[in-house]
């Protein structure tokens, strides 16, 4: 069977997440998957005609997958959307942690690592925290959580964590909307191109998420210390609730 991710017009993580859990379904059954690239997305705000150009070349996959438009015309390919076209990916979400041995997963890490260096100091331990607010570019109010759970997580981390720490603070807004945040170890990064902040959430020690499918995502490549805030998606093994 030939398979395809599904096309979608929501955020970078969701579609990402769907794109990389195709993969993982398609090597799962034997199936043939089939690239189809970013054809739409939320939070282009300037209207940049390199939005998805530019998305396209921070996860690498169209280079190193088959595409879609390769296959000759009236091809059958079955869009794995989960859940609405009966494609289960509970089976990837029950399993996160296993999914992360197949290795077509492996070669999502890889293609997304190419030709690109970490933006932070190794001499630190660098701790990425997605801090999701409510604005006017994100009015999802089930993704929020307050300020309090972030700075917890964060004076947990001082105190059990051994090593000099940075703190960079992911999240759009003005700097007056994170007061409680300052701190001499902490840095913002408050609306950065998503492809920075991604990467950086990918490359840093450690992550703190938010309920967010950009810093799931995240998660799921990062090869440092997650933190997880409970969500509708659920987490690897190895990832700590806290």
């Amino acid at each position: 069977m030939n398979v395809t991710n599904c096309v979608r017009g929501d955020g970078f993580g969701a579609q990402y997440q769907n794109i990389i859990w195709a993969i993982i379904y398609a090597e799962q059954h034997n199936y043939n998957f089939y690239y189809t690239p970013f054809s739409s997305m939320e939070h282009n705000y300037e209207n940049n005609s390199e939005f998805l150009d530019k998305k396209e070349k921070l996860i690498n996959i169209i280079n190193n997958f088959p595409i879609v438009s390769e296959l000759p015309p009236n091809t059958n390919v079955k869009q794995l959307c989960g859940g609405l076209d009966g494609v289960n990916f509970n089976e990837i979400e029950n399993n996160l942690t296993n999914s992360f041995s197949f290795s077509s997963f492996k070669k999502i890490k890889k293609c997304l690592h190419a030709n690109k260096t970490s933006m932070f100091d190794n001499n630190l331990i660098n701790v990425a925290v997605h801090v999701r607010k409510q604005n006017n570019h994100d009015n999802h109010t089930l993704g929020i959580c307050g300020d309090d759970y972030f700075l917890d997580v964060m004076n947990h981390i001082r105190n059990t964590h051994n090593g000099e720490k940075i703190f960079h603070i992911y999240s759009q807004g003005e700097e007056k909307d994170f007061l409680h945040f300052k701190n001499d170890d902490v840095v913002f990064h408050l609306n950065e191109p998503i492809e920075e902040t991604f990467y950086s959430m990918v490359t840093a020690q450690i992550l703190v998420m938010s309920k967010s499918s950009l810093s799931y995502t995240a998660g799921m490549l990062s090869d440092g210390i997650v933190y997880y805030l409970p969500f509708w998606h659920k987490p690897a093994s190895t990832w700590i609730i806290k």
